[in-house]
């Protein structure tokens, strides 16, 4: 992937609204601007892969091995500067509402 899609910082957008770096890159053409969103406190994302299926096949027998551990995303959009109303940013800052809300996050 490293070879085919390589981001830059976009010199045409200072930051995004929230004042995350803007990224530019394209894919088959098109251009994409991006901004790189951590992951709420407590939170991890994992790039897992197959290591042996069972007889049942996904379903049930198959063995998944984790080969790569983030805590940060790259949300991107088709042309458009990204903003904190993107459904990726809303997503991570309802997830942080969500554990304030429902008591799953000990308070400050």
């Amino acid at each position: 992937v490293q070879s085919y899609f390589q981001p830059t910082q976009d010199p045409s957008c200072k930051a995004s609204p929230d004042g995350k770096e803007v990224l530019l890159s394209s894919f088959r053409g098109r251009t994409l601007r991006g901004a790189e969103i951590p992951l709420p406190e407590g939170y991890s994302g994992y790039a897992i892969r197959p290591v042996c299926a069972g007889p049942e096949g996904l379903d049930g027998g198959e063995e998944l091995e984790a080969v790569h551990r983030f805590t940060h995303v790259t949300a991107w959009n088709h042309d458009v500067k990204p903003a904190a109303s993107d459904y990726f940013p809303a997503l991570v800052d309802w997830s942080s509402l969500a554990a304030v809300l429902h008591g799953t996050r000990p308070e400050a």
